[in-house]
């Protein structure tokens, strides 16, 4: 009777095992259709996987939004001697867009999509010869509108705005070092009708933080290749020996300084110091 109930008992444990092992075996972690596995979380297809956000073909990857930069080197007319050598790169879309009635080539009677532009950069003063060029850095935002080149852009045409604006911010802090200074940063605020972020002209208006109004201007982009004044590097000796002072200004128009000084009840639109 021993026998047979130790007999029993190995057969029960030896088919308690069985059946374990078998429900172990077939809902595993890592089985097909399961989390780990193909199709599923973390696999093929799926969030982090191809073709998914922070996968191959998505925002920031290979030819979309993030994607190549462009220069352009721009000459102010109010300001013959100074030169905008911007960088500008795609940041985001602000607006895709609205209405899409008329198809490619078509009509479409809503707004244009609409794209930002990360800017940085420098502002340069030409001296009187090639080795007394001055240079702050710049940055700033261009907003375009029914842009059609590149990876952004609208189908057909719209009867929205189109074209793009321009805000830059030129940085500059030149004083004698104690009490006063004599050059302040700049702001120029600008648009066209040319719906591109690196245009061929902006009509602009300035003003610089001695609050200096300079009126309407223009910048037309030149060939940085063959204009020195926008490859122009100003390097820490050069602005200690030389420096950006008043006596250094002489004979050159500059949008930073204070040419309403020693000239109070005249019309701050005049040409800066001479």
């Amino acid at each position: 009777m021993n026998k047979s109930t130790l007999t029993l008992t190995k057969t029960l444990i030896l088919m308690g095992t069985f059946m374990f092992t078998s429900m172990a075996f077939a809902q595993t972690t890592g089985g097909t259709g399961t989390t780990g596995g193909t199709g599923t979380t973390g696999g093929t297809g799926t969030t982090g996987g191809t073709n998914t956000t922070g996968g191959t073909n998505t925002t920031g990857g290979t030819g979309t939004t993030g994607g190549t930069d462009q220069t352009a080197c721009y000459e102010w007319d109010k300001f013959p001697n100074e030169r905008f050598n911007l960088n500008v790169k795609t940041h985001s879309p602000l607006s895709g867009g609205t209405g899409t009635s008329g198809g490619a080539g078509g009509t479409d009677s809503g707004q244009a999509q609409q794209t930002a532009y990360s800017v940085h950069g420098k502002h340069v003063i030409s001296g009187d010869n090639s080795s007394n060029n001055f240079m702050a850095t710049v940055e700033g935002t261009v907003v375009t509108a029914g842009e059609t080149s590149g990876t952004t852009g609208t189908t057909g045409t719209t009867t929205g705005s189109t074209g793009a604006h321009l805000g830059l911010l030129a940085k500059w802090v030149r004083g004698d070092g104690q009490t006063a200074d004599f050059v302040r940063s700049v702001t120029v605020d600008c648009t066209t009708d040319e719906a591109s972020s690196t245009p061929n002209t902006w009509t602009c208006e300035s003003r610089n933080e001695f609050d200096v109004y300079h009126g309407s201007s223009r910048l037309t982009k030149v060939d940085e290749t063959q204009d020195q004044a926008c490859n122009a590097f100003e390097d820490s000796q050069h602005r200690a020996n030389a420096g950006l002072t008043a006596n250094a200004m002489q004979g050159i128009s500059a949008s930073v300084v204070n040419s309403n000084q020693g000239n109070q009840g005249q019309n701050s639109n005049q040409t800066p110091m001479q």
